[in-house]
């Protein structure tokens, strides 16, 4: 019983930790983080205010669900408005739409992937072993906290695809509007 109080105790500990944000601090033996530096960053690649952009996210990713509510209240109107219309062809502006959310998941990608594969699977398990590759997060100032937080917002952008859909007057079916939304709020949540 004494050692379920004691692991009960350090988890207490670890909660308070985060909740104090002395993650961020990268200054002490129990920071849940690894310091990799990048090989070059671009200057807006950055997170300056760790704790004011979580805690930002922490009281207010509520809004993701109003968000969402007006998301589907807007897809119903626009297809009770489109009827008893043509539909639009729409075929550049899909193309771009479609070519500039590829060109960010790309770079999004290839900047996220330098510190969480690099550091985690080789730089990690050759020097720190297998526990902080799996168990230790990105810097939270790091070029891929940046893009972690782009990725999030991105969500909120995406449920432009579902407008292509309706005013193409393309078959909508639930799995599309319900996991637009889902990924939104579960990706605000997770701020």
């Amino acid at each position: 019983m004494e050692k379920f109080y004691s692991i009960l105790s350090s988890i207490r500990w670890r909660l308070k930790q985060i909740n104090e944000f002395d993650v961020y601090r990268n200054n002490t033996n129990h920071s849940l983080h690894n310091d990799y530096i990048y090989r070059y960053a671009l200057p807006f690649e950055k997170v300056d205010d760790p704790v004011g952009m979580t805690l930002f996210l922490q009281r207010n990713w509520h809004h993701s669900i109003t968000l969402s509510i007006v998301y589907f209240i807007v897809i119903k109107l626009i297809q009770w408005i489109m009827r008893n219309r043509e539909p639009f062809s729409l075929r550049k502006p899909l193309f771009i739409w479609n070519a500039c959310l590829a060109l960010f998941s790309a770079v999004g990608f290839i900047r996220f992937t330098e510190e969480t594969f690099v550091k985690d699977v080789v730089y990690s398990v050759t020097n720190l072993g297998m526990y902080r590759s799996l168990c230790y997060t990105i810097h939270p100032k790091s070029v891929a906290a940046f893009w972690a937080l782009l990725f999030a917002l991105s969500k909120i952008v995406e449920l432009g695809d579902t407008l292509f859909i309706v005013l193409r007057k393309k078959p909508l079916i639930f799995l599309h509007y319900y996991h637009h939304a889902a990924v939104m709020i579960g990706s605000a949540h997770a701020g």
